[in-house]
């Protein structure tokens, strides 16, 4: 009876082993998902320009990819009057940063290209981790430099990119 009882624990350890030895160290499961495109100015982040702040000395556009672009000076079918080498213009509040989302979240705006535009709140102070409470906004100034010696002319233009990181905020 002994050997009986001996012989089912030993059978008994194989399967546990056995069945241990079947269970995954890893795995792939796939699972679908959608993500929703909208316009610079429709997205969660969202990026709209104020004509009247722009005073028709700039002008925007929306392009196919959906991003906001503006344009410093005024282009008038064939005119094009454009920013003065060595200069400096201000536009307060020329764009408005908006959170769609339902939670408040820290923002920082930058220039990708460091000097030339320098992007400020509606108070002058540096967009820096700034907090925009669940569906706020925060009206933006722009301050552009145009650099001593830029030359005018076709294919001399000064471009870059506005950058906005934005991280939830915890409580």
């Amino acid at each position: 009876m002994k050997k009986k009882g001996l012989a089912l624990v030993v059978v008994l350890l194989c399967m546990a082993s056995l069945l241990a030895a079947m269970a995954y160290s890893s795995a792939e499961v796939k699972a679908g998902y959608t993500i929703k495109v909208a316009k610079s100015d429709e997205a969660l982040l969202a990026l709209s320009f104020n004509e009247n702040a722009a005073a028709g000395d700039c002008s925007h556009s929306i392009g196919t990819d959906g991003n906001l672009k503006i344009t410093f000076g005024k282009v008038d079918g064939e005119t094009i009057t454009g920013l003065q080498s060595g200069s400096t213009y201000r536009w307060k509040g020329l764009v408005t940063l908006t959170n769609k989302s339902t939670k408040p979240i820290k923002v920082t705006v930058t220039d990708s290209v460091g000097g030339r535009l320098v992007i400020r709140d509606s108070n002058g102070a540096a967009v820096s981790k700034k907090e925009i409470a669940a569906n706020g906004t925060l009206p933006l100034t722009f301050k552009v430099t145009v650099p001593a010696g830029a030359e005018p002319g076709e294919g001399n233009d000064l471009t870059g990119d506005i950058v906005v990181i934005a991280t939830a905020v915890t409580e």
